[in-house]
C-alpha cells in the first residue's frame, strides 16, 4: 500500500492534503479523487464557488505529482442530451446532495482518525524504544 496526497486546487489557491490516504494503487487514487470531485461539486456550488476551476493534484509520498484531475472531467460522464432533458424530483436531488456532503464529511473524519492513530502508534513505538533502552542499561 502506498500513501497518496490529494491537494485541492481552486484557481490559484491550493488546499494541501497533509494527511494523505493509504491505497493499493494509483488507479485507486484516481477513483478516490473522482469520487471526491463528485462530492465536492455540490458543496462548491452551494458555497457560490465555480467547481470548473477546481482540480485535484495527486502526489506520492515523495512529493511527485502522479495525476492531475480537473473537476471538469466529470462532464465526460454526462448523459446524452435526451436523458439530460428529463426532470428530476427536487427532493431526490436535495437528498443526493446531502448524501454527498455527509460522505465528504465522513471522509474528512476518517482522515483525521487515521492521523490520530498514526500519532498514537508513533508514541507507542517511542515508548517501547525507551523501555528497551532502559532494559539494556539494567542488564549491564
Amino acid at each position: 500500500m502506498a500513501i497518496f496526497f490529494f491537494h485541492l486546487i481552486d484557481g490559484d489557491l491550493m488546499d494541501r492534503d497533509e494527511t494523505g490516504l493509504e491505497l493499493p494503487s494509483v488507479e485507486h487514487a484516481y477513483l478516490e479523487a473522482r469520487a471526491g470531485c463528485e462530492a465536492l461539486w455540490f458543496e462548491l456550488l452551494h458555497a457560490g464557488r465555480d467547481p470548473r476551476r477546481c482540480r485535484f493534484s495527486i502526489e506520492d509520498a515523495a512529493g511527485r505529482e502522479l495525476l492531475d484531475l480537473p473537476f471538469t472531467e466529470l462532464f465526460d460522464r454526462c448523459p446524452p442530451a435526451s436523458v439530460r432533458s428529463l426532470r428530476f424530483d427536487a427532493a431526490i436531488c436535495d437528498q443526493l446532495g446531502e448524501t454527498h456532503r455527509r460522505a465528504a464529511r465522513a471522509r474528512t473524519d476518517l482522515h483525521s482518525e487515521i492521523s490520530a492513530a498514526r500519532r498514537s502508534l508513533e508514541e507507542a513505538r517511542l515508548l517501547l524504544r525507551q523501555l528497551d533502552s532502559r532494559r539494556n542499561k539494567e542488564a549491564y
